[in-house]
């Protein structure tokens, strides 16, 4: 049996031990009567009571984001906050293609489909005389994710981006005209002080060997800043002409520029994604005002065709000589590739207008694309007479003559 450790001014006076005798306060063992004299009921009591009441468990409940990969959505949650909205729309527009604009929409609708249900940004946008689809989509995204922010869901779920390349390099707010002035202005000082530097060595006496070579280092160094300086001012100053151009060529501008050219360079390389070909434009003699006749020709068919006003950056005639009886067709440069391809799906509407049922639009191809289809198209002529077909190393033979070949076209036959 355990010993009673007694009062602490002495032993236990009753000398206990025995079953009364337990575990107390301090890991001491005390008996009832010096239980109670070393810790009275009036403290012992409310003390213990404190001592046995149970912690309160909290259940902490630790949230998982999910991680969702797509550098459209990354890029405009983490400026959304940042920039204004006009600027966000406008690189977002000018950088991210419409496919990955439409599948950013997508899975941004997917993640918080729950959230957004009887919406307006579950319709599939179309393009329109205003804007087009691209950007009337970037709009939902924006609002979409004001709305599920506004909910207190967007913290769930985190966007990430893989492809870096696939990133503007570039805060929205750095393509404002003021912000691109300001930093051209601070290069300009920090240009300015480098020379007042240079200048002052220069100016400087160098006694000894070893100043005269900090002074050359210095003087290289410099240099270097300064070409890399000016790099930089040269390249400020090409961005702020381009943003300048931009504006002016805005797509919703209602007046459209046609420079017009009478002859073409056959042997110039030019990029075809933005060119169309348009058919069955009469000829028009008269230098007064021909050019202006056939100008607003070739503007209403590719307006017709796109349902709203196109800006046409060049337009001139294929071919150099006018030939009676013979239409030379026109070749127009758009301003984006974009609007070629609303041209070409709208071709039907030509069909409906009165005046333009004979006028026919087609691509712009790279030679070798056009000549490979001349080819099949004489090889499936010639077979469908039954006359004997053969190409070698890119030349067609009909019954044993060459007549066509895909690195210079028609062939003459003199034999």
């Amino acid at each position: 049996m355990p010993c009673c450790d007694g009062r602490p001014d002495g032993p236990c006076p009753a000398g206990r031990n025995d079953s009364s005798v337990r575990g107390s306060q301090g890991d001491l063992m005390l008996c009832p009567n010096c239980e109670k004299h070393r810790f009275p009921p009036n403290k012992g009591n409310a003390r213990s009571a404190k001592l046995s009441k149970p912690l309160k468990q909290v259940a902490v409940e630790k949230s998982e984001k999910r991680l969702v990969i797509n550098e459209l959505l990354a890029y405009v949650v983490y400026y959304r906050d940042r920039c204004s909205r006009s600027p966000l729309l406008k690189v977002s527009s000018g950088f991210f293609s419409a496919a990955e604009i439409a599948n950013a929409k997508k899975c941004l609708l997917s993640e918080f489909d729950g959230h957004l249900s009887n919406t307006v940004f579950l319709t599939e946008r179309r393009g329109s005389s205003t804007r087009s689809a691209p950007e009337a989509e970037l709009d939902d995204i924006i609002s979409t994710l004001d709305q599920v922010d506004s909910a207190n869901v967007l913290s769930n779920v985190t966007f990430v981006a893989v492809d870096l390349s696939r990133m503007p390099g570039y805060g929205p707010e750095e393509t404002n005209i003021c912000t691109i002035v300001d930093r051209q202005q601070q290069i300009i000082s920090t240009v300015s002080q480098l020379s007042d530097t240079v200048s002052q060595l220069h100016s400087a006496s160098a006694d000894a060997i070893c100043v005269t070579l900090v002074e050359e280092a210095m003087k290289v160094s410099v240099e270097s800043s300064i070409v890399l300086l000016q790099n930089e001012v040269k390249e400020l100053s090409n961005l702020c002409t381009h943003i300048a151009e931009s504006l002016k060529a805005s797509p919703v501008n209602t007046s459209t520029q046609v420079r017009v050219k009478t002859e073409v360079d056959a042997g110039n390389n030019t990029d075809t994604s933005r060119n169309v070909i348009i058919f069955s434009i009469d000829e028009v003699t008269d230098a007064t005002d021909g050019a202006v006749a056939w100008r607003d020709t070739v503007i209403q068919p590719v307006s017709t065709a796109a349902g709203h006003d196109v800006v046409i950056e060049d337009a001139f005639r294929l071919g150099r000589s006018a030939t009676t009886g013979r239409k030379r067709p026109f070749l127009a440069r758009l301003h984006s590739a974009w609007d070629k391809r609303i041209i070409l799906s709208g071709l039907w509407k030509l069909a409906r207008k009165s005046g333009f049922e004979n006028i026919y639009i087609a691509p712009d191809e790279p030679v070798e694309i056009r000549r490979q289809k001349i080819c099949d198209r004489l090889v499936k002529k010639a077979t469908t007479r039954g006359q004997s077909v053969a190409v070698d190393n890119g030349i067609l033979s009909i019954d044993g003559h060459a007549v066509f070949s895909l690195e210079r076209g028609f062939l003459r036959n003199d034999g």
